[in-house]
């Protein structure tokens, strides 16, 4: 499980990057956006046979998404995905050779 306040402090330096994050061809391809406090967001690309770019604002849009429907008192795990797009994002405790952060 990851620390509510790490993933809401990723969540506002995700907003505060210009640009878009890119990800390699799916299926399932993550990448790790966002890690402090043994807390992390990812985005994946789930399906799409090419790379796939997003701005960082929809990274942290579903982050957010997840953080309000998906939190505890102190800690939050859970994955929103949009299947149209075929991307997701992930926030969990990272794991084994992820390392810790």
């Amino acid at each position: 499980m990851a620390n509510i306040l790490a993933i809401k402090w990723g969540i506002h330096y995700l907003r505060a990057i210009p640009g878009k994050a890119k990800n390699g061809p799916g299926p399932k391809n993550c990448g790790r956006v966002s890690c402090s406090w043994d807390s992390a967001i990812y985005w994946c690309n789930e399906d799409s046979s090419g790379d796939k770019e997003l701005y960082w604002g929809q990274i942290a849009d579903l982050a957010q998404g997840i953080l309000d429907n998906c939190a505890g008192l102190t800690k939050i795990k859970g994955q929103g995905t949009y299947k149209d797009d075929k991307w997701s994002v992930v926030v969990r405790f990272p794991k084994g050779s992820e390392g810790n952060c």
